[in-house]
């Protein structure tokens, strides 16, 4: 057997190489199970509608924030009752605002993001009543105006940057829920005031989480004409659910790959010296062997480190480059695929 690597290893070193393998992995599982919290943290939160009487068609730069509360710019939220009813004659829909800004406060004190939350994404669930005068299409479809927003805290309250802004369309997909669906079974129909059960909508990711406070203002416009926002029910509320990396995770994470990825990498050196002394070209295996390697080195290099500091402070950069990151290691994962393939 001439030629092969594993050749050099007699039975006690291959034993001693397996065991500290076994230790490895198993002090990892112990890592991640008693040491590092839950990977992700949600914040639900019902966006309030807050009324616009300022915002023209031709000039929405104003944004609608909350707090601090003696100098938010929402000065007038719609009552519950107004979405469930009629609407008041001067409020229509293109004045009412759905304004989300997070972190929010705990025991009075203000809690900011920061960067090891890394990722951060938010979804859109909707409460919608059943009304037998404006029930909702099997084809139904949403559009918002979105727009996303942030400061720092060395900012003025009022400071708010944009970071995107966009009108989005997304399908309903909404049924009765359970309570209307057993009082539908008992009476053939079912009553005002019941809510429709709706799928969540996608809202926004980010790649990184580079400001300290973030802020969502969201438009639900309705217009007859161009059939936009019609047959959506009745709207009520809004809910927006706000999902990131937890930072002590996200530092045990940090850690792990930062460990690993020199002893992965000087274990691939290695093996391919040795490959490369023997006297034949490699074989398919060991150019299989190699390829994972690298794949796992690729994915395994500690580069979200400079979404902590060295990072340019644009916006546009912070908030997609780790996304260009994740797409350019799925590249690399079919490259070593193709290699393999040859």
């Amino acid at each position: 057997m001439a030629g092969v690597v594993l050749e050099t290893l007699n039975s006690k070193k291959l034993i001693a190489f397996g065991i500290g393998l076994l230790l490895a992995q198993t002090a990892f599982f112990l890592i991640g199970g008693l040491i590092a919290p839950a990977p992700m943290t949600t914040e639900q939160i019902l966006m309030s509608k807050c009324i616009d009487r300022e915002t023209t068609p031709g000039n929405q730069d104003k944004w609608l924030y909350l707090r601090p509360a003696e100098n938010a710019s929402c000065k007038k939220f719609l009552p519950d009752s107004y979405l469930s009813d009629e609407m008041p004659p001067d409020v229509t829909a293109d004045r009412i605002v759905f304004v989300a800004q997070f972190p929010h406060q705990r025991d009075g004190y203000d809690l900011k993001m920061t960067r090891w939350f890394q990722q951060l994404l938010a979804v859109m669930m909707l409460d919608i009543k059943y009304h037998q005068k404006s029930q909702m299409k099997d084809d139904a479809l949403l559009t918002f105006d979105i727009r996303l927003g942030y400061r720092n805290r060395d900012d003025a309250s009022d400071d708010w940057k944009e970071i995107a802004h966009s009108r989005e369309t997304r399908p309903l997909s909404c049924k009765a829920d359970a309570a209307a669906t057993k009082q539908a079974s008992e009476s053939d129909s079912i009553e005002d005031g019941y809510y429709y059960d709706c799928e969540v909508l996608p809202l926004f990711s980010l790649g990184s989480c580079h400001h300290d406070y973030y802020l969502v203002n969201v438009r639900i416009p309705v217009d007859l004409k161009a059939n936009i926002n019609t047959g959506i029910g009745m709207l009520q509320d809004v809910w927006m659910v706000e999902i990131h990396q937890n930072g002590g995770f996200t530092k045990v994470w940090f850690a792990l790959k930062t460990f690993f990825f020199p002893l992965a990498l000087a274990a691939l050196v290695f093996f391919w010296r040795r490959v490369v002394e023997l006297q034949r070209p490699p074989s398919l295996m060991e150019r299989t062997i190699f390829a994972l390697g690298i794949m796992l080195s690729l994915f395994n290099f500690p580069i979200e480190w400079l979404s902590l500091r060295l990072l340019p402070k644009e916006v546009e950069c912070n908030t997609f480059l780790m996304l260009y990151f994740s797409i350019l290691r799925e590249f690399s994962l079919c490259l070593c695929r193709h290699n393999i393939q040859k």
